[in-house]
């Protein structure tokens, strides 16, 4: 299961969180990609859980975005969690439909 985007209340990011745990719960791998352009609440959240998580193995939060290394987490996931509250826009579903994720 992957992440990929922006690290912003608007993405519905609780729900990242619940998926992430989720999946490792029931003994699945979870990499995040997410870009934080600010210093909030989520930001520090995630960063906390990068902590957290560390030494876990089916897990790798990545708290920055670089192009080159999203289209290896697209092309490594199975699955993709898009969450919004509002009106997603596309371009990760079309992307990851790409690579078959």
């Amino acid at each position: 299961m992957a992440y990929v985007g922006r690290l912003d209340a608007q993405k519905g990011m609780h729900l990242v969180h619940h998926a992430l745990f989720y999946t490792l719960a029931h003994g699945g791998q979870f990499v995040l990609l997410g870009d934080a352009n600010h210093h909030d609440g989520i930001n520090g959240h995630f960063w906390h859980l990068k902590h957290y998580l560390n030494d876990n193995p089916d897990c790798h939060l990545e708290i920055g975005y670089r192009e080159e290394l999203a289209h290896l987490v697209y092309a490594g996931a199975d699955l993709l969690v898009v969450p919004s509250l509002f009106e997603p826009c596309g371009l990760v579903q079309q992307v990851a439909l790409k690579y078959g994720t």
